[in-house]
């Protein structure tokens, strides 16, 4: 249990998420990540124990009357990455899937608790990291099967992140998080706080 100078030390910091782990953090499947240590990243750089995270993930921002941000309200592609204008939407009220790293604080709808972070190369990753990390759900896996695991993980992370030069056989250090899911807002339509009018 945190003290109460443990509590004023924690701090919430934003991270960045794909359409299919945002999906499999909502279904409950993933519970870690990890993500490159960069040089002179400092010494926690996504946090610590018991600090927040909260999630950006590819959004459009809706403006219900074409001119007023208190009435926009947000839809996010991982629930529906299909989704088009329907017939008579007003070109006033054009919508456009946004990239992550734009999406405003009052946008996010999920956001983490850190239980725990450590340091580890790439490829120490376990079978059952790669399980909580959502890319194999848990009720597929089978005993003796954990490379097919890992290998499903490694294919993933060369995807996302072999175009940089920090491919799986590169095998770079890495943050380990693992996080519980402290709230999700299930609300589609969702009002900016006042700091937030200009986003």
């Amino acid at each position: 249990m945190l003290d109460s100078y443990h509590k004023q030390k924690l701090r919430e910091r934003p991270i960045l998420f794909s359409g299919p782990m945002v999906s499999a953090i909502l279904a409950g499947r993933k519970s870690q990540t990890r993500r490159i240590a960069r040089k002179n990243s400092g010494k926690h750089p996504y946090g610590s124990d018991g600090d927040r995270l909260w999630v950006r993930e590819q959004h459009a921002i809706y403006r219900a009357d074409g001119y007023f941000v208190e009435s926009d309200w947000c839809l996010y592609r991982a629930d529906d990455p299909t989704w088009r204008h329907p017939e008579g939407f007003a070109r006033e009220h054009s919508l456009r899937w946004r990239p992550p790293i734009h999406m405003p604080r009052w946008a996010s709808r999920i956001d983490l608790t850190i239980t725990s972070v450590r340091r580890e190369q790439l490829q120490e990753i376990s079978g059952g990291d790669c399980i909580r990390e959502g890319v194999w759900p848990s009720e597929e896996r089978q005993l003796g099967k954990s490379h097919l695991a890992i290998k499903r993980y490694a294919d993933l992370w060369d995807a996302m992140h072999a175009k940089q030069g920090h491919g799986w056989a590169t095998n770079p250090m890495v943050w380990v998080i693992d996080f519980d899911v402290c709230h999700v807002n299930k609300e589609n339509a969702i009002r900016p706080a006042e700091s937030d009018k200009c986003c």
